[in-house]
């Protein structure tokens, strides 16, 4: 399940149990209208512990290909280090944004530093 609020210029998205291929649609939708309305955007990612097989399959078809990728300034992801390592290969080659990771004990320590 994917929930995804807005805050200013910051998209905030909380997916539980991982993204199916339906979720990665509508988080690349929600991501491309953030930053086409902001010029300095931020973006608060945060996915649970994926108890499912599910996920992997996801993980490897998912591609950030994203219009106006320089308005995006800050990205905090929260979760696993083996599901932050697998977005960040996937958005690097695509984002010049600032990218910090956190662990999901520290989710509060993101949404502060996000917020900056």
């Amino acid at each position: 399940m994917l929930a995804i609020y807005k805050k200013d210029n910051i998209l905030y998205s909380l997916a539980e149990n991982g993204m199916d291929k339906d979720d990665v649609a509508m988080l690349i939708t929600a991501v491309s209208e953030h930053l086409e309305k902001y010029k300095s955007a931020a973006w608060y990612i945060e996915v649970s512990e994926v108890k499912n097989t599910r996920h992997q399959t996801v993980e490897n078809e998912m591609e950030f290909k994203i219009p106006k990728q320089d308005h995006l300034k800050k990205v905090a992801l929260v979760g696993s280090i083996e599901w932050q390592e697998e977005f960040t290969k996937n958005l690097l080659p695509f984002s010049e944004a600032h990218i910090k990771y956190f662990h999901s004990e520290d989710k509060e320590l993101a949404k502060s530093w996000i917020e900056e």
